[in-house]
């Protein structure tokens, strides 16, 4: 669609709608129907939202709910000298010399400000920038702008303040409506603070979100995440059993994925975190992790090795799917991590070694690295590596009671809930022991310490309750955090409870039923709850997280039938991991 047929597309709703948002009010179903349209929602991450040309599954999603920004153009933009764009300049503190750059102006303001040389004693809460300009509309009628910022912003337009959300710390969209002439050159005045390097801030055109709508995608997104793939496979595999697409086209999907990470960079036989969907090449995830990354491979391969076992019909494709897993499988070298000792080590970079120097020990979210590395055929890992390395001769116990209930490993208050949700998308719980703890207690008691912190509510956090509760890693108000007992900054994340259904089947539906009637507005998107809310902050997050969305429709599907435990524990190598490292169960 041309800019100009979308700008008379936008101001034809704007104006109909007279900027008002949808009530929202679903038709009541059974807990069974409920889980299945959440199931089935939340599938479109991993199916519709998936990397198009190989279905590899993207790190997050942008701007898919509330007030969606569709990019200005930079043609909308002109300098104070009649140029395309804007002109920055530092205002509130002295100890900036030069000009910030502005790195684009069309999908978003991109600004850089490392060339502005900051004096090394700035006060860093009081570092802003002014944008100065024009804006130019190509069609008559009132607009309705949106600015998205994550510290702190104000846009006045024609020298009216539009939006004002000078001191919000939290990334959100909020929007002005302005009325316009065609072809006009009107002052706009941007004005923005940050505290770090560099960021980004968006300004667009808002249109009302539709929870169960056409999907959208409000800028470019090639970074694809491994672990979040493995998820994806699982997921694929609930989607056909559920009729939701056809067992052709599910293999033809894992085998696009499977065959993109043949050529994708490996590093003695481990992938990295991030890939670049387009190339298969590394995306640096930090500083010194710029290469193998341990626990994202076990992931990944927890998705993989259930699918092989999954899609085992004697056809060109489903034959290819098993002959092209078991070949990267077989090449992992778990022992070359260890680096002789008898632990395993998160990460090892081509360009730093080492320099990561991270120990996998337990508790949290990793069992599934020491299983899988345990059980392979090829540079399987020492049973003195797990008990040495995982469970510190020990020492990951805890044994101390929290709220009246016992918790038998990991920290105080147990973690974030992602711990009893990562390796236990396929690993079996139930029944499951070893000689530190019996796996079925201490996730269903991880989780009912974390529901009962909640209704405790020791910070009088507005919204927690025993219908709104769950604190795991997510996006939060405050940025990207692993929410817990012990560090509770008011976020509550859908994937935590829900994806506990297996655990706490009563407590989590309450949950969910709470957020589907009555947050439903707020959370509910075309891909499922959005990633993380507080109601306390009057924050909703604008995106969904890979790895959050995995676990609600794969341990709703355990909770429901045992799919993908069935599946994964008949699997040889899961099998030998176990039994070599001590566990006792149905296996």
């Amino acid at each position: 669609m041309s800019l100009r047929k979308l700008i008379a597309a936008f101001v034809a709703a704007v104006m109909c709608a007279a900027g008002t948002v949808r009530a929202w009010s679903p038709e009541p179903m059974s807990d069974e129907e409920l889980l299945e349209t959440v199931q089935r929602q939340t599938f479109r991450y991993f199916w519709d939202y998936a990397y198009p040309d190989n279905g590899m599954i993207r790190e997050r999603s942008k701007g898919m709910t509330g007030e969606v920004l569709e990019p200005f153009e930079s043609a909308f933009f002109l300098t104070p000298d009649g140029e395309k764009g804007l002109k920055g300049e530092y205002f509130n503190n002295m100890h900036f010399s030069g000009e910030p750059e502005l790195v684009r102006v069309d999908e978003i303001i991109d600004m850089d400000w490392e060339l502005g040389s900051p004096d090394p004693i700035i006060n860093e809460d009081r570092f802003s920038i002014r944008w100065t300009g024009y804006i130019v509309f190509p069609e008559d009628g009132e607009y309705e702008v949106g600015l998205g910022s994550d510290d702190g912003s104000r846009l006045y337009i024609d020298e009216t303040l539009i939006i004002d959300n000078w001191g919000d710390h939290a990334f959100q969209v909020v929007s002005g409506k302005f009325e316009a002439e065609a072809g006009k050159e009107y002052p706009l005045l941007l004005e923005y603070y940050e505290n770090t390097g560099e960021a980004s801030i968006s300004l667009g055109l808002v249109h009302r979100h539709e929870p169960d709508g056409e999907i959208r995608e409000t800028r470019t997104n090639s970074t694809v995440a491994t672990g979040a793939t493995g998820m994806g496979a699982m997921a694929i595999i609930v989607g056909v059993e559920r009729d939701w697409i056809t067992r052709q086209e599910a293999a033809e999907r894992i085998l696009s994925i499977v065959s993109f990470l043949e050529e994708s960079d490996r590093y003695h036989g481990v992938f990295p975190h991030w890939l670049d969907a387009q190339t298969g090449e590394t995306v640096k995830f930090s500083e010194l992790d710029d290469g193998a990354d341990t626990v994202e491979t076990a992931l990944l391969f927890q998705g993989l090795l259930a699918a092989r076992a999954y899609f085992s019909e004697d056809n060109e494709t489903e034959n290819l799917i098993r002959e092209k897993i078991t070949k990267l499988w077989n090449e992992i070298e778990w022992d070359f991590f260890t680096r002789g000792e008898n632990v395993l080590y998160w990460h090892w970079s081509p360009n730093h070694g080492w320099g990561a120097d991270l120990h996998v020990s337990g508790w949290n979210e990793c069992l599934i690295l020491y299983i899988l590395a345990a059980g392979a055929e090829n540079h399987a890992i020492d049973p003195d590596v797990y008990h040495w390395g995982w469970a510190r001769n020990g020492n990951m116990a805890n044994g101390k009671e929290f709220h009246g209930i016992r918790l038998p490993l990991g920290p105080d208050y147990g973690g974030p809930l992602f711990f009893a949700h990562y390796t236990f998308l396929g690993v079996d719980p139930r029944g499951l022991s070893d000689r530190y703890a019996d796996y079925w207690e201490q996730n269903v008691n991880h989780t009912l310490i974390n529901r009962a912190h909640c209704i405790h509510n020791p910070n009088n956090y507005r919204g927690y309750g025993p219908q709104s509760w769950g604190l795991t890693a997510s996006d939060s108000h405050g940025g990207y955090s692993a929410h817990s007992p012990a560090n509770d900054l008011g976020t509550i994340t859908p994937t935590a409870a829900l994806a506990s259904m297996p655990y706490t089947p009563e407590y989590s539906m309450e949950v969910l039923r709470h957020f589907y009637y009555n947050l439903g507005d707020k959370l509910w998107s075309p891909l499922g709850f959005i990633d993380a809310f507080s109601e306390h902050y009057n924050w909703y997050a604008g995106s969904h997280i890979g790895i959050d969305q995995g676990p609600i429709i794969i341990m709703i599907e355990n909770h429901r039938t045992g799919l993908l435990w069935d599946i994964f524990m008949e699997i040889p190598e899961v099998q030998r991991g176990l039994r070599r490292l001590g566990f006792e169960g149905n296996f």
